[in-house]
This record gives C-alpha cells, structure tokens and sequence, in this order.
C-alpha cells in the first residue's frame, strides 16, 4: 500500500520491481512445506530477511526492492539448479525402473499366452520361467520388442513347447531329431549370453533330453495333443496379436467416474503442484515430474527434486475426487489480489 501511494505505476505495471517481488516470493513458497525448524530452511530464511528489510529501511526509495528482488532471483536461480539436477537424476531413476517393470510384465505376458494352461514337463517349466526368461527380458531391454533377437528368442519358446510334444509318427519324429541340436545350441548360447549358472544348465539340459528321448519312444503317442506352436510364423503372430486384444478389452472395466479427473490430471503440465492431504499429518506438497507407461504413471518431487510420490493415474484420480489430492493454482499472487481489490471496490461502488 506504501510503495502504491508512492508509486501509481505499481498497478499498470507488471515489470515494476515490488509487484514482481511479491509475485517470486509466492511463486517460490508454492511447492514449499513447513519443515520442523523454519529458521534452518534456506528458503524460509531468504524471504525473512527480506521482509525484515522492507518492514525496517522502507521509507521512499523504492529502489529497495529492485536490490531485494535481484538478491532473491539468484537465490531462486541457484535453489533451482540444485533441484533441476536432483529432479533429472529422480525421473531418470523412476524411468529405469519403469521401463523393468513394463519388461517383466511383457515377458510374463508373452510367455503365458504361449505356454497357456497346456500340461509342460518340470524341465520346460523351470527353463522358461527360472532361465529363458532372463533373456527375454534382458533382450527385451537391450534390443526393444521390433528387434530380430527378440522375435528369434520368442520362438525359441515355440521351438522349445514343441519339441517336448507327443510325436505320434515317424516323420515327427525325423524332424525332432533334426531340430534338438540347433534347439540346444540356441538355448546354450541364450543362457551363456546371462551368464547362467553352468551347474544348472547341465542339469536342465539333461532333464531335458530325458523329455526328448521319450517323446522320440513314441510314448504318450495315444494321447496326442495338439501342436499350436508349429504354426506358420505370420499365423502365430496373428494369434497372439488376437489374444493380446482378447486380454486388453478384459482389463478394461466400465465407467467408474473419473474419466473427468483423469482429463484434469493428463492435462495439467509437468511441473503442476499438488497438494497431498492425509488424515491426522500435515499437507505434502510435491511436483508433477514425469508421466511414465504411457501416461499410466505418474512420479512427483519435492521442492529440492527428491521423489515425494510413485502413484498411478487413476490413483491420482480417485484421490483427487475425494479432495485427498489438490492441483495447486501457480497465478501471480499479485494479480489475483488486485483482481480481488478490484472486484471489491466496484461492489462498493455500486452499493
């Protein structure tokens, strides 16, 4: 009000140094939370000492708050670098471990829809899900899923399934003794690549050939099953292409009312403020930092950069409509109060 009366520019103005002052200040405490000990918070203590400047050298020289508000852009710069660095090194963390986690799920997925609710020797289970899946998963991360090796490592799970598969005649049988020594080779050379236990490989591979020899015996021949997997690759990759619909539209569930809150939140830009409210503890006020598995995820940070929350969009969302989760509202402080003054003296006026 002093710097006003002094200075009329303040209002049509929004270079002018003590309205943007105030504005840094309220942008800075945004995302901050008052910690157990205020006076030891760096922030906390640059805006003290401002204020006590204001309140005890302001008379008439606004000059004053063009050197407070310089001091307080370096802070703010520096404060933000520290952060920037922090923040960069939190998101890149948050993204390797998203980026495991959606490789795990798809090696899991992938398997299960080859390997189904068929009946499979010890062996073939132990090397798929204890060994193979490994390279899966290693091959998955190191080459993406559009690769040849991911594509060839997938079919050796075809060429694997199969080859334990009843032969009920003799050309089945030529041809299971053709595939065994490259089949071998191949899982050798997948599992040498991880490093596998060498013990364990020998012991798997001689369960493994018991599997082969019997199924060369011709035992189980009466009861033959069917053979999927031996299916042209074009065809094979449209069943899984079907089962992978098949299993999407059953993840899907129906309208639970968030889809306005989930808009709400997939709009809001990255460096949005929220506010955390729990029952009975204090507010946590963190930042929206990355939006990670297709948007699904979602990593926020505190005001120095450090991850504050790891939480799923609609967890955000149903948070946020039971008013648990606030967005914050970054306007310019100053600009919302002269709104407000504003708004207030032409209701004066008009009563």
């Amino acid at each position: 009000v002093k710097v006003a009366l002094l200075d009329r520019s303040l209002f049509a103005k929004k270079s002018h140094p003590a309205r943007r002052l105030i504005n840094e200040l309220a942008q800075a405490a945004l995302g901050w939370v008052e910690p157990e000990q205020p006076t030891r918070d760096p922030l906390y203590r640059q805006i003290e000492r401002g204020v006590e400047r204001v309140l005890n050298e302001f008379e008439d020289d606004i000059s004053l708050f063009s050197e407070l508000l310089a001091e307080f852009l370096a802070f703010r710069d520096e404060e933000r670098e520290r952060a920037r660095l922090t923040e960069e090194r939190t998101r890149q963390a948050a993204e390797g471990k998203a980026r495991v986690d959606s490789a795990k799920a798809r090696v899991a997925k992938e398997l299960e829809l080859r390997v189904g609710n068929r009946r499979v020797p010890e062996v073939v289970a132990s090397l798929l899900h204890e060994a193979w899946s490994k390279v899966l998963f290693i091959t998955l991360l190191k080459e993406g899923d559009d690769s040849d090796a991911w594509r060839a490592q997938l079919g050796l799970v075809d060429r694997l399934l199969w080859s334990v598969e009843p032969k009920v005649d003799a050309d089945q049988r030529k041809e299971l003794l053709v595939e065994i020594p490259a089949l071998l080779s191949d899982l050798r050379e997948g599992l040498n690549g991880i490093l596998f236990n060498p013990l364990e490989m020998t012991r798997l591979f001689k369960a493994l050939e018991a599997e082969h020899i019997r199924c060369l015996s011709g035992a189980g021949r009466s009861a033959p099953q069917p053979q999927p997997v031996k299916a042209e690759p074009v065809e094979r990759e449209e069943q899984l292409q079907e089962s992978f619909e098949l299993l999407d539209e059953a993840e899907q569930v129906e309208d639970d009312g968030l889809d306005e809150f989930r808009l709400r939140i997939q709009e809001a830009p990255i460096g949005t403020w929220f506010e955390f409210r729990r029952d009975g503890e204090p507010a946590i006020r963190a930042k929206l930092s990355a939006r990670l598995s297709e948007g699904k995820r979602l990593i926020f940070v505190n005001r120095s950069g450090f991850k504050s929350a790891d939480k799923m969009l609609d967890e955000v969302a149903a948070e946020l409509r039971d008013g648990k989760i606030m967005m914050l509202d970054d306007d310019l402080l100053f600009e919302r109060a002269l709104e407000t003054v504003v708004a207030n003296l032409r209701d004066m006026r008009m009563a």
